[in-house]
């Protein structure tokens, strides 16, 4: 009973590392294609213009 026991909180130790490990690695990657973007200030700043001159959407 014991042995299953620690068996089963290793493999709950292991999937949460992987889940970690996977999100940092998404993050970076989004992160890492945010910056090649070109021009994305203004970008972003014609976003928050468009959103403000129609908060209802277009």
């Amino acid at each position: 009973m014991d042995i299953s026991d620690n068996l089963v909180d290793l493999l709950m130790q292991i999937i949460h590392r992987i889940g970690v490990r996977a999100e940092r690695k998404i993050e970076k990657e989004i992160l890492n294609d945010l910056r090649r973007v070109s021009n994305k200030y203004g970008i972003l700043f014609n976003m928050a213009q468009t959103a403000i001159e129609h908060p209802e959407g277009i």
